[in-house]
């Protein structure tokens, strides 16, 4: 496997969290197979399930969508974490590097499993269910997300069209504020234009604060404008198809 790409920065705080991130692939993988280990030794259903079960599925049979879940899984459990990290440095790299590491980490410990003669339980016992709570917290959001491709359900019995929605958000560069619209991005019959929009959340959550005095105006502005649904454009899109 070649080696991940890294942040060249001398910053302690990129090498603790790139540090912390090898450690921290293994956990995600052994809390990834609990939680699906628990669900099928329990009648109830146990939280993040699916979301475990998709990354492990897709893991193994090379689907993109597994990375996209891991990507999205790493950046749940360490939000709060880089939320506080991010209000005492004016760089991202800390994040970046946490993430170059943190998937090769992840998907090594996979394969080692993969080839070896370990059991379920015996990859189980290696460690305690206490050192996972992160990440099966992190699971139980992630899996409120429907899944690419899955259309959810709906009171109509999802004859209703898609809608497409674009979300705002606010990036901080020192005394230089960013107010950006997103993508257009298709929110399926029946699914959720607030968890579409997470990530443009977060990032203004993270990134929008800082600049002085745009930076609060924009963020407040892109948040309360995103957890409202976003900026829905259906008409405008299909006026040009």
């Amino acid at each position: 496997m070649q080696e991940p790409v890294q942040v060249a920065t001398s910053d302690p705080m990129v090498e603790r969290w790139r540090v912390r991130a090898v450690a921290d692939g293994p956990v995600a993988f052994r809390a990834i197979v609990r939680a699906v280990e628990d669900d099928a030794n329990s009648t109830a259903k146990t939280p993040g399930r699916l979301c475990a079960a998709l990354i492990l599925h897709g893991l193994y049979a090379g689907e993109e969508r597994s990375t996209r879940l891991l990507a999205q899984l790493m950046e749940t459990a360490n939000h709060s974490e880089w939320f506080e990290a991010s209000r005492h440095v004016s760089s991202f790299d800390f994040m970046t590097a946490y993430g170059e590491a943190f998937l090769p980490a992840f998907v090594d410990a996979a394969r080692q499993f993969g080839t070896d003669d370990r059991t379920v339980q015996d990859l189980l016992a290696e460690g305690s269910p206490t050192d996972e709570l992160r990440w099966r917290g992190a699971l139980a959001a992630v899996e409120q997300l429907p899944p690419d491709g899955v259309v959810m359900p709906r009171s109509d019995g999802g004859r209703g069209r898609p809608r497409f929605v674009v979300y705002q958000y606010c990036v901080s560069l020192g005394i230089v504020t960013f107010k950006r619209t997103s993508p257009v991005k298709m929110i399926p019959p029946g699914g959720s234009a607030v968890r579409a929009g997470l990530f443009y959340t977060l990032l203004s959550l993270v990134g929008g604060w800082w600049g002085i005095p745009w930076g609060p105006i924009y963020t407040l502005e892109a948040i309360a404008k995103n957890l409202g649904g976003g900026i829905d454009v259906t008409d405008a899109v299909m006026a040009r198809v």
